[in-house]
């Protein structure tokens, strides 16, 4: 007589699982916010630029040389969109605006992205599906150090993921304007994603046919409100206000090209922009430890995680099925639509990147891409758990015993790995600073990086933002304002 007659009812397995996974995925979100002070170390330049810059706007409102007017702002060597900064004076106005407090921030947008996708996920699939989905994107290391780093780079996610939400949810007009204006959102944060929502919509809408039919006057809606959101974003790009700092990392670069020897030619730029392309599909960087910026990826893994990994293997061997064991395609045919609508999201969330030739690989200018690679995986984890017994379980398991050791690795040997990108010396310097003798030594140390002086002057020395400005200016008499 088998043994597994001796098990748990199916019923109960799945009331294990769905425990184990709640209880799972809250723990990792919770430690999602712990030692933002340590991990990373210091704090990066982009971190004391926004920091500042959004605490001397709070202070000083629109008076300040750097608030926005009205939509954009520029912090440092680029413009950041209103779904950070608005949200982000109200942060600081609360929570203060250390860098503990900005990486906070940041890591906000992944709680509610996340939050998207599970009533995304409930919606497509129901509620295996969701928790699912939420584990893989809990502890994707592809999002883990960026979404403790002080920037704008995550800002659009939770945006992308509540307008598919909406979007998907039903034809009514109520969610299709949700919908077009949560997308548009979207497109005015991170810059990657004013290329990806465009070209990923057609996509969307052949998907949504394809489940329950379109109606014309609310898609027409959606359509509407997202084009018409847009048009100050559009005036700014063509006036050229917003496209400075791409000029500077794009492959169209005369400078770039010069440097490794290719023309501006169609033929030489074709070939730098798929060798780029490329690199993010690179199995080194996929699977083993990403190469490129430690700031971004630990090197412990690739940008999968081992479950994400089990999740492509799951989908290979569901290909496999389709094609060779009679009546599967029949019963899986429904959910080709959606595999591959989240495929194909994945490889366009790859088009932006090609385009640019600093720091790639790149994991922040691809991060378009990585909710639908989670979706993708996490479809075939589902499947599969629903088929094998205890399987989700040990998948679990497996989440499980990867976190630890991804964390380890992160909290022990990521600060040290990062002292130096984050100018941890600066902030010994700063907490030793007692005198303005001390604090007229640590602006002369911080050289031409005005905001990072500025944003110890104000977090550890007490001062305005003002002060800030008239003590550093002092020093530095030749840097004039905080004008970029």
């Amino acid at each position: 007589m088998s043994f597994l007659k001796y098990l748990p009812q199916r019923s109960t397995e799945r009331a294990i699982l769905t425990a184990l996974m709640l209880l799972f995925i809250l723990a990792v979100n919770v430690m999602r916010f712990q030692g933002l002070d340590s991990a990373p170390p210091g704090v990066h330049p982009d971190e004391s630029i926004d920091s500042a810059t959004l605490q001397c706007i709070a202070e000083n409102g629109l008076k300040d040389p750097l608030a926005p007017h009205p939509v954009f702002t520029l912090m440092g060597y680029s413009f950041k969109g209103p779904t950070y900064i608005y949200p982000g004076i109200a942060w600081v106005k609360i929570f203060g605006f250390s860098v503990e407090s900005i990486r906070a921030y940041a890591a906000s947008f992944i709680i509610m992205a996340i939050a998207g996708l599970f009533f995304l996920g409930r919606l497509l699939f129901g509620m295996q599906y969701a928790l699912w989905l939420c584990l893989l994107a809990s502890i994707s290391p592809w999002i883990w150090p960026v979404s403790r780093f002080g920037n704008d780079s995550l800002v659009s996610l939770p945006f992308m993921a509540w307008g598919l939400f909406f979007f998907l949810r039903s034809n009514s007009w109520k969610d299709m304007a949700v919908a077009g204006l949560l997308l548009a959102g979207s497109v005015y944060g991170y810059s990657t994603y004013r290329m990806f929502i465009p070209m990923v919509l057609p996509l969307l809408f052949l998907f949504k046919y394809s489940r329950h039919g379109l109606k014309l006057w609310p898609s027409a809606l959606c359509l509407g409100l997202f084009t018409v959101t847009l048009i100050p974003l559009v005036q700014l790009t063509l006036s050229g206000a917003l496209t400075q700092y791409f000029n500077e990392i794009s492959i169209f670069s005369k400078a770039f090209l010069n440097s490794i020897g290719k023309t501006d030619s169609f033929a030489d730029i074709w070939d730098v922009y798929w060798r780029i392309y490329g690199l993010h599909l690179s199995p080194v960087y996929l699977f083993v430890h990403g190469q490129g910026s430690v700031m971004y990826l630990t090197q412990f893994c690739g940008l999968f995680s081992w479950i994400d990994i089990a999740g492509l293997a799951g989908a290979i061997v569901w290909a496999v099925r389709l094609g060779v064991k009679a009546g599967a395609y029949a019963k899986e045919k429904k959910f080709i639509p959606f595999a591959a609508l989240s495929l194909a999201a994945f490889f366009i969330g790859l088009i932006p990147v090609g385009f640019t030739h600093y720091n790639v690989p790149s994991v922040m200018r691809i991060s378009e891409a990585w909710p639908f690679a989670m979706m993708f995986f996490a479809f075939f984890l589902w499947r599969h758990s629903l088929k094998a017994r205890w399987l989700g379980i040990g998948l679990v398991i497996l989440a499980c015993v990867f976190f630890t050791g991804y964390t380890r690795d992160y909290f022990a040997n990521y600060p040290k790995a990062n002292a130096m990108d984050f100018g941890a010396r600066y902030k010994e310097l700063a907490e030793r600073s007692k005198t303005d003798l001390d604090w007229v030594k640590f602006v002369v140390a911080c050289g031409n990086d005005g905001m990072r002086a500025r944003y110890y002057l104000m977090r550890y020395r007490g001062m305005t933002c003002n002060e800030a400005d008239k003590f550093y200016m002092a020093i530095s008499g030749h840097f004039k304002s905080r004008t970029w």
